[in-house]
C-alpha cells in the first residue's frame, strides 16, 4: 500500500487482519492509528511493543506489522534508506522534512490531525509572574536561529503559546483523547 486510500480500501476489505505496532497500550502512536481507525471505519489490530520503536521498526521491516505511526527521528533513517515508506503524516502540515509526503487530511481522511507536542508544566500555586518569565524565556530560546534549525532538522516544528492559550489547548487536546479512549475501547493494560 502506497497511499492512505489504499490502507483504508484493504483494511476495509480485511478488517481485523491487518496489524499496527506501536510504543505500547497508552502510547499516543496506538490513539493515532484508533482515531484513524475510527474516522476510517476500519479494524485493525494492535500490536503494543515494549521500550520504543526499536523491536516495533524490525517486525515492520519483516512484515510481522503492516503499519506503524511513529515519529520523524526513529523512522527517518529508514525512509532516506528506502526501507521504509512514509503514507502520510499525522499532522495538520506536511512535514518540512518531507514535504512530498501528504497530510492524512490530505490524503483521504479530512480532518484528521495528530500532533505530537511537548510543554512545561508548573505547580498550579505558581505565581503568574513567575510562569510569564519562564514562558518568555522559553519562548526567547526556541525562537532563537540555531535552536530552531537544529529542532527542524530532527522533523520538529518549534512553537511557542502564551500560559493562556497553552491551558486552553491541553484541554482540548484532553477532551479529543478522552473521546478516542472511550470510543475504541483502548485500555492500558
Amino acid at each position: 500500500m502506497k497511499t492512505v486510500k489504499e490502507l483504508i480500501a484493504l483494511a476495509r476489505q480485511r478488517p481485523g487482519e491487518l496489524n499496527f505496532g506501536s510504543a505500547g497500550p497508552g502510547s499516543p502512536n496506538r490513539l493515532a492509528i484508533e482515531l484513524f481507525m475510527i474516522m476510517s471505519k476500519t479494524k485493525m489490530v494492535h500490536v503494543p511493543y515494549k521500550g520504543g520503536s526499536g523491536q516495533m521498526v524490525g517486525e515492520l521491516l519483516a512484515g510481522q506489522v503492516q503499519l506503524a505511526s511513529m515519529g520523524l527521528p526513529p523512522s527517518m533513517g529508514y525512509i532516506k534508506a528506502g526501507k521504509l515508506r512514509p503514507i502520510a503524516v499525522t499532522g495538520a502540515k506536511r512535514a518540512p522534512l518531507m514535504p512530498e509526503v501528504p497530510t492524512v487530511s490530505e490524503a483521504g481522511l479530512p480532518g484528521f490531525d495528530v500532533t505530537s507536542w511537548y510543554g512545561i508544566f508548573a505547580p498550579a500555586a505558581t505565581s503568574k509572574n513567575l510562569v510569564t518569565k519562564i514562558n518568555a524565556d522559553i519562548t526567547a530560546i526556541l525562537e532563537a536561529p540555531d535552536m530552531k534549525q537544529r529542532l527542524e532538522k530532527l522533523g520538529a516544528d518549534p512553537a511557542s503559546q502564551s500560559p493562556e492559550d497553552f491551558a486552553k489547548f491541553v484541554r482540548a487536546e484532553v477532551d479529543k483523547w478522552a473521546k478516542v479512549v472511550k470510543q475504541s475501547g483502548a485500555r492500558v493494560d
